[in-house]
């Protein structure tokens, strides 16, 4: 008995792994037209000691679990669940029935080995060896029932995955090209900066040459280094307003620049500013330095009413 005493338990692993799987091939039913479904693959092993040992697969399809992403029709999923049920059925019932001939021989064997009828083992091993061809016979067959099948929900993965890397490559070229604009705007020197008071209270207004602002600018301004410089181009008015910025003082972006911006550009005031400064953190929410230090801004939205867009940050 000590010989074949492994068997039972793989076989009653191979009965619960088909169950599982059964049950979830059931759940996955449950399908949403238009959502992304998740294809993985359900594995068990033959229970009855292959060399090499024989694995099995039947996909799981559905919405519940992790796997590689496809689209497909209703009827296509409804067909692939019951072309994979089916084929759990097959290897199934092949299983059961060449555990039942097994069962057989070992009971068998134990007889004529207590008796030392050697010579009728050889009909034995016969009959176990034919049961296990037959066995082999049926779960190939059912592989190959199945393999259209697989091969079908390959070819909708690998389209899937095609698709993906289009889209992909489609918004990096829209990035690209996106970026290529900001690049072009922030060359051109359009920009001019106004700072009123001083110290942690100063506010910095920028604003552009070449707009009419939507209601006058502050005139009690106070001289600073780059008002020589005017107009600025993108990429000189981000160190002006970031060595601002570090004096304490807040940032307004005037409204009729931000509108011309946005109207140019395509895209929000922010999203020019963070395609050319990746690093700036001046449209984020200002970090107070202490707990007694409180700051609000508006940092993600914008006007383009005679406040314009305001940010600010504490440093």
């Amino acid at each position: 008995m000590s010989y074949w005493g492994g068997w039972r338990r793989q076989h009653q692993e191979f009965r619960r792994r088909i169950k599982q799987h059964r049950n979830q091939l059931r759940r996955d039913t449950e399908f949403f037209d238009g959502h992304l479904l998740y294809v993985t693959e359900l594995r068990w092993t033959d229970p009855f000691d292959a060399e090499p040992p024989v694995d099995f697969v039947v996909l799981s399809i559905g919405l519940a679990h992790s796997g590689t992403a496809v689209r497909c029709t209703p009827d296509a999923h409804a067909e692939w669940l019951a072309v994979g049920l089916d084929h759990l059925d097959a290897v199934a019932a092949a299983t059961d029935r060449a555990a039942i001939a097994r069962e057989r021989h070992e009971v068998e064997a134990e007889k004529l080995g207590n008796r030392l009828l050697w010579w009728r083992m050889r009909d034995v091993d016969r009959d176990w060896r034919r049961a296990l061809e037959a066995y082999r016979a049926e779960v190939a067959a059912a592989d190959e029932a199945y393999r259209p099948t697989r091969a079908a929900v390959g070819q909708r993965i690998a389209a899937e995955r095609e698709e993906s890397e289009r889209r992909l490559a489609q918004e990096r070229a829209h990035t690209d090209e996106r970026r290529g604009r900001a690049r072009e705007l922030a060359a051109l020197p359009l920009w001019g900066v106004l700072v009123t008071g001083r110290g942690p209270g100063a506010e910095v207004t920028v604003h552009r040459h070449d707009v009419a602002p939507l209601s006058p600018l502050p005139t009690d301004t106070q001289p600073h280094r780059w008002e020589e410089a005017e107009p600025l181009t993108g990429f000189a008015l981000e160190p002006a307003v970031r060595a601002l910025r570090e004096t304490g003082a807040s940032v307004r972006w005037e409204g009729a620049a931000t509108a011309a911006v946005e109207e140019e550009f395509g895209h929000t005031l922010q999203t020019w500013w963070e395609d050319l400064f990746p690093q700036s953190d001046l449209f984020r929410p200002p970090r107070p330095r202490g707990s007694s230090s409180t700051y609000t801004g508006t940092g993600h939205h914008s006007s383009h009413g005679a406040g314009g867009f305001s940010c600010a940050s504490v440093h």
